[in-house]
């Protein structure tokens, strides 16, 4: 699928991006519309196609530093088409605004780096001494193993000095934040056993379901710790709770599922053993665990790539941006497990995830000259 040559550049590549359903995990074409453009600059790119699941590593220049551009072309599903105004994958403009799944999570960026990139190499004839590279994932959605696996790869043969990764981040003003850590993520999902029996003979029975929503209860009353610089305290929250086959029947068998999002300042390991002690306070032998993999927190203490960072914003916007470390969890973490000084900044996060997801165009234009204006103070320094 080609650019549509009517519009400006980052508009037309985000709208061919996103008129490509690329639903987590992406093994779609959109990766190959990003690959052409990057080969026809002089990147040379390598695929890493990890357990069905597409990603690429893209490098311009074979000398130090190395700044890296990253992203994930997968989205998050759709949900009912008939909620939205168009198709989401149809890419409207309308007053202004792209809409579609994946504008604003991530494709929007993502074409924004692009473009900064080939209007950079541009504008200096191709001489920076500084390389390029980007690694765009196709996981992230689903918690990003394969893009973490390549990133691994990569590192084999290429060291990576600084990273920016393009997850929307502007919070009520485009350019308001920069996200320079991420929460930690673990989920847990818990069975908790009772006697059934009938609801007029309760003596006889043991409520699972009460055993539930009591040290459910406790547990969201509990303080897990009082966050600290940077961070929020770790927020516990209950998302799933099921029971109970009638009316007139007491439920011997409770399923439940919560979710912590932790601050750096605490651990999974932490977190399980005070889950344990509260679940085992209502009886020790009623109930069973399975967690999930948890996601680790991670925070870029504010440095030299956070310091240019600021600069670009402030002076393509006028504004200093505030450091965060709220929302989801994203790749940042990966780059950040291996000691890259990685922070992430992108277009406003108000609509992602949601129905009508959108950026808007001038968003999309703000992003190409902040990412090119980061290229050029990174550049002039090694000048």
């Amino acid at each position: 699928m080609t650019s549509d040559t009517s519009l400006e550049p980052v508009v037309a590549l985000t709208k061919a991006l996103v008129a490509v359903p690329s639903i987590s995990p992406d093994s779609s074409s959109t990766q190959d519309i990003l690959i052409e453009r990057l080969v026809a600059l002089g990147f040379t790119v390598e695929p890493l196609v990890i357990d069905g699941v597409r990603n690429f590593f893209a490098r311009w220049g074979n000398k130090g530093p190395l700044l890296v551009f990253s992203g994930h072309t997968d989205v998050v599903p759709t949900g009912e088409q008939k909620r939205w105004t168009t198709d989401p994958f149809d890419a409207v403009i309308r007053e202004e605004r792209l809409f579609g799944r994946g504008s604003a999570d991530m494709k929007g960026a993502i074409a924004a780096m692009v473009i900064a990139v080939e209007e950079f190499l541009a504008e200096t004839n191709r001489s920076s001494p500084l390389s390029i590279g980007f690694l765009i994932t196709g996981d992230e959605e689903l918690g990003g193993a394969a893009g973490n696996a390549a990133l691994t790869q990569i590192l084999r043969g290429h060291k990576i000095d600084y990273c920016i990764v393009g997850e929307p981040t502007s919070e009520s003003t485009f350019g308001d934040t920069i996200k320079i850590g991420r929460r930690g993520s673990l989920t847990g999902h818990v069975t908790f056993r009772g006697r059934q029996g009938h609801v007029g003979y309760p003596h006889l029975a043991d409520n699972a379901l009460h055993r539930a929503l009591e040290s459910l209860s406790k547990l969201s009353r509990e303080e897990f710790d009082n966050g600290g610089e940077h961070f929020q305290p770790t927020s516990f929250q209950v998302v799933k709770l099921s029971s109970g086959v009638a009316t007139n029947v007491i439920p011997g068998e409770a399923l439940a599922s919560f979710n912590f999002r932790f601050s750096y300042y605490t651990t999974a390991e932490a977190l399980k053993k005070q889950v344990n002690e509260v679940f085992a306070s209502f009886g020790s032998e009623n109930y069973e665990i399975e967690w999930e993999p948890p996601a680790t927190p991670f925070l870029t203490v504010p440095g030299h790539l956070h310091t240019q960072l600021v600069r670009a914003v402030k002076e393509v916007t006028n504004i200093v941006p505030s450091n965060s470390t709220a929302g989801g969890i994203s790749d940042a973490r990966h780059f950040a497990a291996h000691g890259i000084p990685v922070v992430e900044f992108g277009p406003l996060n108000k609509t992602i995830h949601q129905y009508d997801e959108n950026v808007s165009l001038f968003e999309l234009r703000e992003l190409v000259k902040v990412y090119k204006r980061l290229l050029s103070l990174l550049s002039a320094e090694i000048s």
